[in-house]
């Protein structure tokens, strides 16, 4: 049997190596953890030299940090799953934008952090805030991450760039929302909207606004924008674009709205091959817009013509990608945001019959005639560390530091139900609220940054004349063609639909019609 001694010496070869590897182990262990600590102490270096220019900064201007949400303990305040759970629930119970309502009301804050799904925000319905993040200090701010993520779907384009790049693609856009233009009621409305009439079914039975709507929003932004129409109206089809634009629209902003983790909890499904789809559309449309304006140009070349942002556009740029990318994000903006307001709104006049009573008598003084443009008047994220005026310390008065990369938002739902502003009935519809009573002289509110349905600013919608036109157009050929309305569908009380981008009823606009009697 072989010694002790003996195994030493016939293992002593392969006991040098695994010393040798063990000693090179811990060499290479011990570099890792230098290495390591060397980039904490720098990084927590480079972190107090922030938090000390940071506090010198609030003290120069006297700034606070903005009070916690409440219900966010220390855990919830780095990760913010409660938030997140919080919101999902509301968003599949229909009522998100009450909830968040609900949840600055129960604060007793007007601006407060918060952290939803890792992603920090600052949350402020304060009208100082918004007038300096929108005007007065509009260079210190601009589109979030989450926004700029849109660019899959957009691509580089006025919604989703910042800087000189967002600049230049708004001064393309201006000259095409001009006045004259805008309100050319003749050739930019009544064809559709004749359309429009003539395809809703006039034999009083049930139906659904919604998708006529979006089929006439989608005629006439494409007329005004590319100067063809796709005549969905018409042919009752837009060739399975709507559906498309709307899953990945929606696909988009939900991705957007859960933070940090949405494009890890959101897998992208069908919403690739629908924005695969929206992008060969509007490519066609391009592609025959160009050779049609090249055709016209060729055989007629003195001859003016109307100003289309598909010519703007290609006089400026040769590069399709960046026209695909403006054109689509006007369309998606013409198309669904008008089409969910004339949506809400006739939702509105088939349950209110005093307000439906009010609009008729208020057409009737046009006589039978169609409106003219005078008429439709007179019927009734943060680039560098600043400082806001208001929201900062624990009462919420004082000026307010945010810090350089952070997220602001605010909640037009709940700055547009703010009873201090609107009144105690706030929560109601009520045009009324608006007018001027020449018998009191009371005088109307005037919004100004309590009211921002059009954002304002630099970044102010520069689409808003387009739409509101086109809102009262329509709703008064609509009221001169019917003469009776009659609610249809299941709830009559208005529930939030988010799922398109922006905001319209869950059910749409149910209604029955009854035509005018010739």
């Amino acid at each position: 049997m072989p010694s002790v001694d003996s195994l030493q010496v016939a293992f002593r070869p392969y006991l040098s190596g695994a010393e040798t590897m063990v000693y090179q182990f811990n060499n290479v262990a011990h570099v890792t953890i230098a290495a390591l600590l060397l980039a904490l102490s720098f990084y927590a270096s480079k972190r107090l030299v922030l938090h000390r220019r940071r506090q010198a900064f609030k003290r120069l201007h006297g700034a606070h940090d903005a009070p916690w949400l409440p219900t966010q303990n220390l855990v919830q305040r780095w990760i913010g799953l409660d938030l997140l759970w919080s919101n999902v629930r509301a968003f599949r119970n229909h009522n998100f934008l009450e909830t968040s309502k609900q949840r600055i009301k129960e604060t007793g804050l007007q601006t407060y952090q918060q952290t939803l799904a890792g992603s920090h925000t600052l949350l402020t319905i304060e009208l100082d805030n918004l007038k300096a993040i929108q005007a007065t200090n509009f260079k210190s701010f601009g589109l979030s991450e989450q926004r700029t993520n849109a660019h899959t779907l957009l691509g580089y384009s006025i919604f989703t760039t910042n800087g000189a790049a967002w600049a230049h693609s708004r001064e393309l856009l201006r000259p095409q929302f001009v006045r004259a233009q805008v309100f050319n009621l003749a050739r930019t409305f009544k064809p559709h909207v004749d359309e429009l009439i003539t395809a809703l079914p006039r034999d009083r039975r049930s139906f659904n606004l919604e998708p006529f709507f979006f089929r006439l929003t989608m005629d006439t932004a494409t007329e005004f924008l590319f100067g063809e129409s796709t005549n969905s109206v018409a042919t009752g089809t837009d060739g399975g674009f709507g559906e498309a634009l709307t899953m990945a629209v929606d696909h988009t902003i939900r991705v957007a709205r859960y933070g940090l983790l949405g494009k890890y909890l959101l897998p992208s499904r069908g919403s690739s091959a629908a924005r695969d789809h929206v992008h060969r559309f509007v490519d066609n449309i391009v592609d025959r817009g160009l050779a049609k304006r090249a055709k016209e140009r060729s055989d007629n070349p003195n001859v003016e013509r109307r100003y289309c942002f598909l010519d703007a556009l290609a006089s400026e740029t040769d590069d399709r990608l960046r026209i695909r990318s403006e054109l689509l994000s006007v369309l998606m903006a013409g198309r669904s945001t008008t089409a969910n307001l004339l949506t809400n709104v006739w939702f509105i006049l088939s349950t209110r019959p005093d307000i439906w009573t009010k609009v008729q008598e208020e057409v009737a003084t046009l006589g039978g005639t169609e409106p003219t443009i005078e008429q439709l008047k007179e019927l009734k994220l943060a680039f560098d560390d600043t400082i806001l005026p208001v929201g900062g310390g624990g009462d919420g008065r004082s000026p307010l530091f945010v810090a350089k990369g952070t997220t602001v938002i605010w909640s037009v739902y709940a700055l547009h139900r703010r009873k201090d502003i609107f009144g105690d009935d706030a929560d109601e519809f009520k045009p009324e609220r608006w007018f001027d009573d020449a018998a009191t002289g009371r005088k109307g509110l005037r919004g100004g940054w309590a009211y921002l349905p059009f954002n304002g600013g630099a970044r102010v919608c520069l689409g808003q004349q387009f739409a509101l036109t086109e809102t009262a157009y329509t709703t008064i050929r609509l009221c001169q063609a019917f003469d009776r309305i009659e609610p249809r569908g299941p709830q009559r009380e208005w529930r939030e639909n988010i799922a398109k981008g922006t905001c319209l009823n869950l059910d749409g606009a149910q209604v029955s019609l009854h035509p005018r009697a010739v």
